[in-house]
């Protein structure tokens, strides 16, 4: 899931999505030398492969083996269709990674999410092949989950709907619930909200049966095929206000199976569409009935260990030993090592189990606990200073709004010895705003974040508009730059 499935607003929904050719492009792309470091801090989606760590993130996707003290990344320069990852999964029996892209395009002022296809490759041989279908190419039409059952490549497209391929990338169609869904997307109509599809997982516990799960703008539908590959039978689960053991909502952004046993439980992110409410909603027998937690949490990701459920929400990372009885909150992780690590943000939308390790991410970067949360590791991506993209200090994000997700910026900066630096923050008069850093000792040659939330010594939040900070440290060093505050 990438961050274009972040800010998806109801109108989104309506948009008038134009028709494209059906064809599809299979291409196969060399790869030059991945770079070092994370591709970026924006991170939507975390999977383990078994010996790689893969983040995606809206700059590239990078992965780890030796739990973050190196990374690989791999970008547009390196044969991916796109910088921005909306969905990756891990087929175990060939060791094939999938990735589907995506990038953002303002129109009369508004991001909108196109879809720029898949690529694939062998995880211990990286030569990126792209696949480009009509379903998952252009605006509206993006990958914004994936899973793999058996041979069968499954992807949640949002206007492109639910597809799948059976040949290894080379050929994609749509799987429909109907005729009537069928005719809306085979005819441009674009209005049947069964056709805007989120999320989808498989479960083929059974080896005789599998389950398509999809999440869509109109509830869960369940696709139940046999050894013939067929589809016998497509069940809805739907909210209705009046039956109180239906899903909370319509909109349908993420799901996940906890297998317990010999049973499971079928975990879904729902949210209203015209109407019910935001929350977790669970089944224990195959979607018959529901139950919700986390009221008025957006969910946006699963994971779990055994009778543990961690989930990614709108207000923290959350972790529950009681199947959604009762909810630990983790916020504002800091690095152990380096206090001027920390994450800020409080929207969470992926997360990952590795053995007894977590790892979660959100805009504001990645952060891995190998203690159930009582310790964090924090990674971020940023220049460094004295690189052709950074040669003194500086913000980011740069704009920032201290409105949404308690974003912060970030000072970045190196001393250049030993000793006590302070900055501060001036408005467009250069009237001093804040102080966020005051005669603070400093290691010479290291490169250090200071925070500022966007408010004055007050506590107020300042006004839209154009910020400086001056940066001044030991042996008269002094140096300036520019924020720019948005609400």
């Amino acid at each position: 899931m990438s961050r274009n499935k972040k800010i998806i607003l109801f109108l989104t929904l309506v948009l008038l999505v134009p028709s494209v050719s059906q064809s599809g492009d299979y291409i196969n792309y060399s790869l030059n030398t991945p770079t070092s470091g994370l591709a970026g801090n924006s991170v939507v989606e975390v999977v383990w492969d078994g010996y790689y760590l893969w983040v995606g993130t809206g700059s590239g996707l990078s992965r780890t083996s030796d739990w973050g003290t190196t990374w690989q990344t791999f970008d547009h320069n390196n044969g991916l269709n796109q910088d921005g990852i909306s969905a990756i999964a891990f087929k175990e029996k060939d060791t094939t990674l999938w990735v589907a892209t995506s990038y953002n395009q303002i129109i009369d002022g508004v991001p909108i999410p196109f879809g720029s296809g898949f690529n694939q490759t062998k995880r211990d041989i990286i030569s990126w092949a792209s696949s480009q279908p009509e379903q998952a190419s252009g605006v509206g039409k993006l990958a914004y989950d994936m899973a793999i059952s058996d041979t069968t490549v499954w992807a949640a497209c949002f206007y492109g709907g639910l597809i799948r391929s059976e040949d290894k990338g080379q050929t994609w169609g749509n799987v429909f619930i109907d005729s009537v869904s069928r005719y809306d997307y085979e005819n441009g109509l674009y209005q049947d909200f069964r056709n805007r599809v989120f999320a989808v997982t498989a479960d083929h516990s059974d080896p005789d049966t599998t389950f398509i799960w999809s999440g869509t703008a109109a509830g869960i539908f369940k696709f139940i095929y046999t050894t013939s590959d067929t589809a016998d039978t497509v069940i809805a689960y739907q909210h209705d206000d009046t039956i109180s053991t239906t899903i909370s909502g319509n909109f349908v952004i993420s799901l996940g199976i906890q297998k317990l046993g010999s049973g499971k439980i079928i975990w879904a992110g729902t949210q209203p569409t015209y109407s019910g409410t935001y929350a977790a909603s669970f089944s224990t027998d195959q979607g018959a009935t529901w139950s919700k937690t986390l009221a008025g949490d957006k969910i946006w990701n699963f994971d779990f260990k055994d009778s543990v459920v961690w989930v990614a929400t709108s207000s923290g990372l959350k972790r529950s030993t009681d199947l959604g009885a009762s909810w630990k909150v983790f916020n504002y992780m800091q690095d152990k090592d380096r206090p001027d690590q920390q994450i800020w943000s409080t929207e969470f939308y992926a997360v990952r189990l590795v053995g007894d390790t977590i790892w979660a991410g959100n805009f504001d970067g990645l952060a891995m606990s190998p203690d159930n949360g009582n310790t964090w590791k924090v990674y971020r991506s940023f220049a460094p200073i004295g690189s052709p993209q950074a040669t003194s200090s500086y913000a980011y994000p740069n704009p920032f709004s201290p409105m949404i997700a308690n974003q912060r910026v970030r000072i970045h900066y190196k001393p250049d010895s030993d000793g006590e630096v302070t900055i501060k923050i001036y408005d467009f008069e250069m009237k001093l705003v804040k102080t966020i850093l005051g005669n603070a000792p400093r290691a010479g040659g290291v490169e250090y974040d200071e925070v500022w939330d966007g408010k004055n010594e007050k506590g107020e939040t300042v006004a839209n508009g154009i910020y400086f900070f001056k940066i001044e440290g030991p042996g008269g060093q002094k140096e300036w730059g520019k924020i720019g505050v948005i609400k």
